[in-house]
């Protein structure tokens, strides 16, 4: 009998270089690295049909590569937006920065240079000459034509696999007994084959730890800050652009995972919540916990969409401890991350639902018309879960009203999602996932749906007091919104 064979290891290699410009060779390496049938190619072909991707998207596709390939060929390329570097400059810096092993190889002078394929401005001229000074320290090759280039990558990745070892992915399962042909390697997600496969499941954390250190990062988090409100702007931009890959990880397995799945990455909302003590503004003190807030409602959102009542449970319950510097407690996750920390002024609640539906609009993770519905019941039930906690002694402090969308305001003004949560609550009882997954420490179901129906009520008698405070002063329409209360 022939002993069963080891099933083959792919490694995924991420092609970096403009794109215009180096069609033909990226095409050419794309298909070496396949014939090798032990590469997934990753790059900017399988982003979308734009040239620029958002730079989460690239970040993320980066978190899984085991080796990238750097092509630099006579253009600078795109410019990464709100930022002084392009994207092949900024992939390059990830993969020094992750221990990522760089294959690069440069175009030598012989290459015929086509309009447009090369840069014609002096400041992109010097910027391109600067960045291959800087490459060619490394060990570096010169190419001609794509063929060449095609050759040379493979026979540079042949040398690193040995030399530079990485751990790749395993395809789960096997092959059929007495196959002789080996699987085709095709650009797959790491993310999802780990998932797929119980053995590969601690690659979810390795992939998510990275992420994580790399938000931690931020010199914004740990340094004394004496800047104010109107430093705000950049700081959250510098934090929503380091926490994109994460927060797209998290979305992704909150909906699909189940609890031994999320015993990899949930631990991450508790390392983004750190608050060590530091001088300066209170305001940009208090958005070091941005992070944690972040992902805590990325993540209850996105169990919404996947109908994971339990892990919603899980996430308002006791079992993701912050430690609060004022009072010296372990306190649950919902009483330390509301809309507040990371949005101080304004209606925090209306601006995190912009930036929640703008997200996973963006990176397609569900339709609007689910991402609004996941919100409305993620965001009833946290307040709901608030009441409950503080009449267990969790106080919190001041998170403002709930961003949600009101029956009719004209009447008696109550939530939809609100009526149809204590619907649910009061047909299961305790049997109900939320209380299952953990959220059963908080009282029993009677408890719950009392706290749900507080929320109801003090929401449409704000909401109704705002309407009132609306109308115009010498009579007329008042101003017309969904949601309420707000400034309108």
């Amino acid at each position: 009998m022939t002993p069963q064979q080891s099933p083959p290891t792919f490694y995924q290699v991420f092609v970096s270089s403009t794109y215009e410009d180096l069609k033909d060779e990226r095409l050419a390496v794309t298909q070496a690295l396949l014939k090798t049938e032990r590469c997934i190619p990753a790059g900017m072909e399988l982003f979308s049909a734009s040239n620029d991707p958002a730079w989460g998207v690239v970040a993320r596709a980066l978190a899984y590569t085991d080796y990238l390939v750097l092509i630099i060929g006579n253009r600078a390329g795109s410019i990464v937006p709100g930022e002084a570097i392009t994207y092949t400059e900024k992939e390059y810096e990830y993969a020094l920065a992750h221990d990522i092993p760089v294959l690069a190889f440069l175009s030598s002078d012989e290459v015929m240079i086509k309009p447009g394929q090369q840069e014609t401005k002096e400041k992109q001229r010097k910027a391109l000459a600067a960045f291959k000074e800087r490459v060619g320290d490394k060990t570096t090759e010169r190419w001609s034509n794509a063929d060449q280039l095609a050759n040379q990558v493979t026979v540079a990745l042949m040398k690193a696999f040995t030399n530079s070892p990485r751990p790749g992915w395993v395809r789960g399962g096997g092959t059929e007994s007495g196959s002789t042909s080996p699987p085709v390697a095709e650009p797959v997600d790491p993310l999802q084959l780990a998932l797929d496969n119980e053995s590969q499941h601690y690659r979810i954390t390795e992939i998510v730890q990275q992420q994580v250190e790399a938000v931690l990062g931020l010199d914004t988090l740990t340094a004394t800050v004496n800047g104010g409100p109107n430093e705000i702007g950049p700081v959250h931009a510098e934090i929503q652009t380091a926490i994109d890959p994460l927060l797209t990880t998290i979305a992704f397995l909150a909906q699909r995972g189940d609890q031994d799945v999320d015993n990899r990455w949930i631990k991450a909302i508790s390392q983004l919540s750190e608050m060590p003590r530091r001088d300066g503004s209170a305001v940009l003190i208090n958005l070091a916990r941005a992070p944690g807030a972040l992902a805590f409602h990325t993540a209850g959102v996105a169990a919404c969409i996947g109908h994971r009542d339990d892990l919603v449970g899980r996430l308002l319950g006791e079992s993701i401890g912050i430690d609060d510097l004022y009072s010296g407690r372990l306190m649950p996750a919902a009483t330390m991350l509301g809309p507040n920390v990371i949005y101080y002024n304004g209606w925090p609640s209306k601006r995190l639902h912009e930036f929640i539906v703008a997200f996973f609009a963006e990176h397609t993770i569900a339709g609007v018309t689910s991402i609004r519905r996941a919100w409305e019941r993620w965001t009833f039930l946290y307040h709901t879960a608030i009441k409950c906690l503080a009449l267990h002694n969790f106080p919190c402090g001041p998170v403002g009203n709930p961003y949600l969308l009101v029956m009719d305001v004209a009447l008696n003004t109550v939530t939809e999602v609100g009526r149809r949560i204590i619907r649910e609550v009061t047909q299961q009882g305790d049997s109900h996932d939320l209380f299952l997954g953990g959220l059963g420490f908080v009282g029993d179901a009677d408890g719950f749906v009392e706290c749900a129906e507080l929320v109801d009520r003090q929401y449409g008698g704000e909401a109704n007091r705002m309407d009132s405070e609306a109308m115009p002063a010498g009579g007329g329409l008042m101003p017309m919104s969904p949601h309420y209360p707000g400034v309108r």
